[in-house]
């Protein structure tokens, strides 16, 4: 796929003016891919939410998925369909109306999920100390809608939810030294 391709090349071409600079080309693709899926995400987001005249509800929708999958985890696609993908779901979710008791309903779904299997890796990860927390940290902010009663928070919480349930491709380990 395109941004594949892209971080692929770019990768090599670093690694070919520093041989011995740190980082294998596949550490250094999957960085440049991370850099690349944000990047395109955030301008296809601004982009599908200017078409369907949702920008601020996109853009909302698309920080509150990212920060909670940054403590939950959860599968990935390929970077490109990923970008697409995310984009489209942050720019469609606020064009989505639900009653109150709908958008409590969808939160304590979400919630449970999140106590029951976040976190949730289906790719490398890179550990950190605060891991045994991460738990607790997606838990809270998706328990943040049970105040706020957000159905843009309640459809990305959702969404995100979905995705740290365990059916999907086992966890793979990388080596970061």
């Amino acid at each position: 796929m395109i941004l594949e391709s892209l971080s692929k090349c770019l990768a090599t071409q670093i690694k070919e003016a520093d041989p011995e600079g740190p980082g294998s080309i596949e550490v250094l693709t999957y960085g440049i891919g991370l850099k690349l899926n944000l990047f395109s995400c955030l301008v296809l987001t601004a982009l599908f939410g200017t078409i369907l005249d949702t920008l601020a509800g996109s853009f909302f929708a698309l920080f509150s998925f990212m920060a909670l999958r940054r403590f939950s985890g959860g599968v990935h696609l390929p970077i490109t369909l990923c970008s697409i993908v995310t984009a489209m779901a942050a720019s469609i979710i606020p064009l989505i109306t639900m009653s109150p008791s709908a958008i409590l309903c969808v939160t304590t779904i979400s919630f449970v999920l999140m106590l029951i299997y976040a976190p949730q890796y289906y790719e490398a990860v890179r550990r950190s100390r605060w891991e045994p927390w991460y738990k607790w940290i997606a838990a809270c902010i998706v328990g943040s809608n049970f105040v706020l009663v957000s159905n843009i928070l309640a459809l990305a919480f959702c969404l995100q939810a979905v995705l740290i349930v365990p059916l999907w491709k086992g966890r793979e380990e990388v080596n970061w030294n």
